[in-house]
C-alpha cells in the first residue's frame, strides 16, 4: 500500500491512492478519491443550473475547470424542441 522506500520519514510516506479507493471487497480501503469526487458534484451543479432555471443560485457564475466542462460536454447531447430553453 505504501510507496517509497522501506522507512518513511516525516512527510515523506505516499500512498499508493489508485489502491487506497478501491473498494474493501477489492482489496483496498474504499476511501473517496475527493479529485473524482469533486469532477461529479461540479458536473452535477452543470447539469442542475441546465434543467433548473427555478433554483436561486441558477444566475450566479460559477469557475469553469476545462475538465469539468469537457467531461459534461461529453456525457450530454441537446435535442431541440420547442425552441424555448436552447438559445442561438
Amino acid at each position: 500500500m505504501w510507496q517509497g522506500a522501506q522507512t518513511a520519514e516525516g512527510g515523506h510516506c505516499l500512498l499508493a491512492w489508485p489502491r487506497v479507493c478501491i473498494p474493501p471487497e477489492l482489496g483496498g480501503l474504499g476511501i473517496v478519491d475527493l479529485q473524482r469526487f469533486g469532477y461529479a458534484l461540479h458536473m452535477r451543479w452543470l447539469w442542475l443550473k441546465r434543467t433548473g432555471e427555478a433554483r436561486s443560485w441558477h444566475q450566479l457564475p460559477h469557475e469553469k475547470e476545462s475538465v469539468v466542462q469537457a467531461m459534461f460536454q461529453a456525457s450530454i447531447y441537446i435535442e431541440l424542441g420547442d425552441g424555448h430553453s436552447d438559445l442561438f
